[in-house]
């Protein structure tokens, strides 16, 4: 596959020359991260503050072009920026804070659509739906993407986005639970031909198999245990004001589970093409690897693509995942 890169201004479609982009996201955050290298101050001065449609091997993201920065040593200048993903221009310096409350019953859906009112982004909740009692749910002092991200992270969730469509879903954390992979199906597998840089290390945490989460006034009280185990190594107790139903106590209490125990962190790098779509956090990811195979959850993704003084274009993609060991 021949790599392609193309950046354009989204709202008048004008050709933004670039040489270099950067672009990681990772479980946990409201919007991507990264930066942009110009060809020119002309190519960077269109680009400020602006949505940026850039396409790398055929795949597609909108960026916002933010903080501007000139480099200069003897016989050259670079300019460049930083970038975030669209769903940034719900958080600062963009969107006000605001205070909220339930004003009525509501679902989770309902709560997180009340979000994103006016924002011209559509929900995909694919977390399990419960009640919410008039007034049980309040916050102060976030951005429309701030609170959005409260509220996942409540129920045990993370955001995922389509920035062509402004479709932000709120997905599990843990769509596979670490001690469930053996039976699950990959979203992707990679094999040696495809893995060009392959790191490993381990880290030891406590394991917990128990925990107590519990909500306030209007909330409920469950012990969450994993099963096949006895459920007596406890983590901390989770209190939160949307545990409103037992299934928003499974669901943020299996994440916390799921994120205890000694895990197995591997930085591979990898190719973007036709047949290897951009990896995205939360995938389940078969690696194949020195005559062996393992099953990691998707922490962190990134795509890095530049163009070099001779006009050839190098592009790669590079993950972080996560696995019990």
């Amino acid at each position: 596959m021949q790599p392609t890169i193309t950046c354009k201004r989204l709202s008048d479609n004008q050709d933004i020359l670039i040489t270099a982009l950067s672009h990681s996201f990772e479980r946990g955050q409201f919007a991507a991260t990264g930066s942009i290298k110009f060809c020119s101050r002309i190519d960077m001065e269109r680009a400020l503050g602006q949505e940026l449609l850039v396409t790398i091997n055929g795949y597609e993201y909108v960026v916002i072009c933010e903080q501007p920065s000139t480099s200069s040593k003897f016989g050259s200048v670079s300019f460049s920026a930083s970038i975030r993903g669209r769903f940034a221009m719900l958080s600062a310096p963009y969107a006000r804070e605001i205070n909220y409350t339930n004003p009525t019953a509501k679902t989770l859906a309902g709560v997180m659509s009340d979000v994103l009112t006016n924002s011209g982004w559509s929900l995909d909740n694919q977390m399990v739906d419960y009640a919410i009692p008039k007034g049980a749910f309040s916050y102060r002092g976030l951005t429309p993407a701030g609170a959005l991200l409260r509220i996942a992270q409540s129920v045990g969730g993370i955001l995922d986005f389509d920035g062509i469509t402004k479709t932000v879903s709120v997905i599990p954390e843990w769509p596979v639970s670490p001690w469930d992979t053996d039976n699950a199906v990959c979203d992707i597998i990679l094999n040696d031909s495809l893995i060009l840089e392959n790191n490993t290390r381990q880290t030891v945490n406590l394991e917990h198999t128990a925990v107590f989460v519990r909500g306030e006034q209007q909330g409920v009280a469950c012990k969450i245990k994993r099963s096949g185990t006895l459920g007596d190594q406890y983590a901390h107790d989770v209190v939160d004001s949307l545990i409103t139903d037992k299934q928003a106590a499974r669901q943020r209490g299996t994440c916390e589970l799921a994120r205890s125990g000694n895990k197995q962190i591997s930085e591979i790098r990898t190719k973007l093409t036709a047949e290897l779509p951009p990896i995205r956090p939360g995938m389940l990811i078969g690696i194949r690897y020195s005559d062996s195979l393992y099953k990691a959850t998707c922490d962190s993704a990134s795509i890095s693509a530049s163009i070099n003084t001779q006009g050839a274009i190098t592009v790669n993609q590079s993950i972080r995942v996560v696995a019990n060991v």
